[in-house]
């Protein structure tokens, strides 16, 4: 693997003791055992769960299997190779000085698989994998592109041809959710990077960063949770380009308390879990935030996680969201309520008529792109039914009424739930017409997993 820093393997599809019978060749025609390296500079992270999991254990054998007995595999005994736990990844530091790295992967034949009820056992563990590992990093450390995404400089110059802004993933560990290259220990190094690209966005996801943890460090300490996002702001500061940074711990730590403070500076901070595109997860998330809004602020954000409208998916797996049309309203209503990051997480170019009204209706962006910065809390509830207000530059209010529950509904807010007296003009935003002036208070029947958004004009 050409001067890779670190090497990094995930097992989890293992059940056994795991063996890697491995060499690096170096720039010199000669290999070099992968045992024979220094042990000490290698951590295995046993994984359980890849954002939290348990600390790092130095738990990588020397020519011997995990058991201590030798390495087998396949039938074949090796005399070189090192040995760790099924379900781990191994860090091997490299420090830059390989042309190549290639490793067999196998169960060893110390502890073949458990035979079903009435099976014979097997005498030997299936034959180890041949792998063959690629760069991600240059002598000098810095991040390299791959074959999917081998020029990101021309990919910045298209996306923003199109108008669009440019954002990137990564995180403070060894590795991304993904066991991807992430950006520990090169932490500037991959920010002049990402700026040299014309990124604009970074989301920083804490994932991998359990893996490097201290003996005795958990992932509930907040100084533990602060510390990789104050060693990115710093590195941040020193980058010539403008970067909204988007921190990404899910929540941990009551981040909106803390995300925007001196030495942090979060742009945004995600709090909560992954979203999904279901009612139950969108409803659930979006209705949690109550409260959070005397944390936000311009240019610091709650963010509950990327829309799920449109065709959504992995890869070329793209199906339509679970979302009603009804569902999107409240979607993209209370997210813009929230003043939360609108962050498309569907194909851009499968998006219908319906989808591109939902986030480009200019009434509706105005309200959340409103210059006060102030995002809504709830203001009255009834059951499944929820009234949000929002306050803007004007002097007017956005309202939001929700009606969570099964059935169509009536839904009202009163002008003293909102701070107001007297007879006031009411404005669909969706529709994008006035309904009419009312006094002390307005009612509508809102349907199933439905709302209404409008503006009260004072």
């Amino acid at each position: 693997m050409q001067h890779q820093s670190r090497f990094t393997a995930g097992f989890s599809m293992f059940v056994g003791t795991l063996v890697l019978v491995a060499a690096t060749t170096a720039q010199r025609p000669a290999d070099v055992s992968l045992a024979s390296l220094d042990r000490a500079r290698m951590r295995v992270q046993i994984v359980a769960g890849g954002r939290g999991g348990a600390p790092p254990a130095n738990v990588a054998q020397a020519n011997k299997a995990i058991d201590g007995r030798a390495i087998r595999i396949g039938g074949k005994e090796f005399a070189e190779g090192v040995g760790t736990r099924a379900t781990s990844v191994l860090f091997v530091n490299l420090a830059g000085g390989a042309a190549r790295f290639t490793a067999m992967v196998g169960v060893d034949d110390n502890a073949p698989p458990t035979p079903a009820s009435g099976a014979t056992a097997p005498t030997t563990a299936p034959p180890p994998t041949p792998i063959v590992f690629r760069p991600v990093r240059a002598p000098d450390g810095t991040m390299l592109t791959n074959k999917k995404f081998p020029n990101m400089k021309s990919l910045g110059d298209y996306i923003h041809a199109k108008g669009l802004q440019f954002g990137i993933y990564s995180g403070p560990g060894p590795t991304t959710c993904q066991r991807l290259e992430a950006s520990w220990q090169h932490e500037l190094q991959d920010f002049q990077t990402f700026a040299s690209w014309g990124v604009d966005y970074l989301k920083y996801d804490w994932c991998g960063y359990s893996s490097v943890l201290a003996t005795g460090e958990i992932n509930t300490q907040l100084p533990v949770l602060k510390r990789p996002y104050r060693v990115a702001r710093t590195a941040l500061n020193q980058v010539k380009r403008d970067i909204i940074y988007s921190l990404c711990q899910y929540g941990w730590g009551n981040v909106w308390e803390w995300g925007a403070e001196k030495g942090i500076e979060g742009n945004s901070w995600r709090t909560t879990g992954d979203i999904t595109d279901t009612w139950e997860s969108m409803n659930g998330i979006g209705f949690r935030q109550v409260g959070n809004s005397k944390y936000a602020s311009p240019g610091h954000w709650n963010d509950p996680d990327m829309l799920v409208i449109g065709k959504v998916g992995w890869g070329p797996r793209l199906r339509d969201s679970e979302l009603t049309a009804n569902e999107q309203y409240i979607h993209i209503t209370l997210w813009t309520l929230l003043a939360s990051p609108l962050l498309l997480g569907n194909d851009l170019t499968q998006m219908d008529d319906f989808e591109l009204n939902l986030v480009t209706n200019d009434e509706v962006l105005a309200v959340h792109q409103d210059p006060l910065g102030k995002p809504a809390d709830r203001v009255a509830r009834n059951g499944e039914l929820e009234v949000w207000s929002r306050p803007l530059t004007d002097g007017s209010l956005a309202v939001g009424l929700f009606n969570r529950d099964e059935m169509d509904m009536p839904v009202s807010v009163k002008w003293s739930e909102l701070g107001i007296k007297g007879k006031h003009t009411v404005r669909d935003l969706w529709r994008q017409k006035d309904v009419g002036k009312f006094d002390g208070e307005f009612s509508r029947v809102i349907p199933r997993h439905g709302t209404l958004f409008v503006k009260v004009s004072l």
